[in-house]
């Protein structure tokens, strides 16, 4: 199992308005997150079952999807990788969208995690 410490790491509902694209309408089922030009379809991890479950279970995810963990205040957070099959990237993004920190974590079964 692997876990990932973070310090002060938060990230806001506001974060959809981290880009200058105008607002997806209403209609939109999945939302995008744009940073730096690049666009990911995001799934929104707000409530805290769905932060426990995470990306658990999944065997693929696309290079342009990812998952939202959606935190009111700063707080001190783990992540654990059990159940997550793929290999992710995590970018922390605060209420006034700075890229703060990224890390890299390996699946379980992943032969990175040896290296």
């Amino acid at each position: 199992m692997r876990s990932v410490t973070l310090a002060g790491v938060f990230a806001a509902a506001l974060l959809a308005g981290c880009d200058d694209a105008p607002p997806a309408p209403a209609t939109s089922v999945v939302p995008t997150v744009t940073i730096r030009g690049h666009a990911w379809r995001v799934e929104v991890a707000a409530t805290p079952e769905r932060r426990y479950r995470g990306l658990a279970g999944r065997r693929r995810l696309a290079d342009d999807a990812g998952m939202l963990f959606v935190f009111a205040e700063p707080e001190r957070l783990e992540f654990c990788m059990r159940g997550c099959l793929i290999d992710l990237d995590i970018a922390f993004i605060d209420a006034l969208c700075h890229l703060s920190l990224s890390a890299s974590t390996w699946s379980m079964n992943s032969s990175a995690r040896s290296a």
